[in-house]
């Protein structure tokens, strides 16, 4: 009892210090909202892809082991390219106040996150004053890899269209010569077909 009379005014002042510190945090300090968003990829044959074919520098190390689309579009969220295009149509380089890009980069980088668990699901979270805006951000990185996946998809269509095409030549090719090796076959036994 000795004990919590001499350290009373040192308990007194603690129990203060810390009142005043939650009062401030609840009242004072801005609320902060996070927004957040979590997305499956497809997970269908064609589009699980083997690292070993993508990786550069690392091949050795990394083939054989299996990229899943959780992995592409984590790497896709995380980018450079997707992160300067959600800071230039949502205007984050003014609003958070950076003096260019790569500031914004690092202030947004503080407030978004992107991840993935073990499930495969991916969760993109962006906090914010203003619950409203938070949510926005969520969408338009969720529209850019929307679009992104749109544009990749539109390439390859292209590239398979483009491939298809050659060898429909060159089969036509194949048949042609082939149709002309038998007419100058029937020609030469007098044959009729």
């Amino acid at each position: 009892m000795d004990a919590l009379i001499k350290w009373r005014h040192f308990l007194y002042s603690t129990f203060l210090v810390s009142s005043l510190v939650g009062l401030f945090v609840v009242f004072v300090a801005p609320k902060r909202y996070v927004a957040s968003a979590s997305i499956l990829p497809a997970l269908d044959e064609g589009t699980t892809v083997l690292m070993g074919t993508l990786a550069t520098g690392l091949s050795s190390v990394l083939s054989g082991l299996l990229v899943t689309p959780s992995d592409i579009y984590l790497d896709l969220l995380s980018s450079r390219a997707v992160k300067e295009e959600l800071i230039r149509r949502k205007g984050l380089q003014k609003r958070l106040g950076a003096s260019n890009m790569d500031d914004a980069l690092k202030l947004l980088d503080e407030r978004l996150s992107v991840s993935y668990g073990v499930s495969g699901i991916i969760r993109v979270t962006y906090e914010d004053t203003d619950p409203k805006f938070a949510a926005e951000v969520v969408q338009e990185m969720l529209n850019i890899l929307d679009s992104m996946n749109i544009n990749i998809i539109k390439t390859k269509g292209r590239e398979l269209r483009e491939y298809l095409e050659e060898r429909v030549k060159e089969v036509r090719d194949s048949v042609s010569a082939i149709q002309d090796s038998l007419t100058a076959l029937q020609k030469e036994y007098r044959t009729s077909g």
